[in-house]
């Protein structure tokens, strides 16, 4: 039901403000921030040079296959996983 919605609304309304994603990942000594889904999925760099993942929309079925799109966190690596 969001897909003809987003149609009329501005893209500021449906992401996050970078500036606070910044001071958020200030605040807790982290550099990378990963969130669900707003209408911008993928990897994003924020004002600070930090980076911002957004989780696509996505389902996994019963043997775990993922379709639509996810974020793979492994370590000191994230990347998307899109089908």
């Amino acid at each position: 039901m969001s897909e003809p919605k987003k149609t009329t609304k501005s893209m500021k309304i449906m992401d996050v403000n970078t500036n606070s994603a910044d001071i958020f990942l200030a605040q807790n000594n982290s550099n990378v921030l990963i969130h669900g889904h707003t209408h911008l999925p993928g990897k994003n760099i924020l004002p600070s040079g930090k980076y911002r993942w957004v989780i696509p929309n996505w389902t996994i079925n019963d043997s775990g296959k993922v379709t639509g799109g996810a974020i793979k966190v492994e370590k000191n690596k994230i990347s998307q996983i899109s089908t």
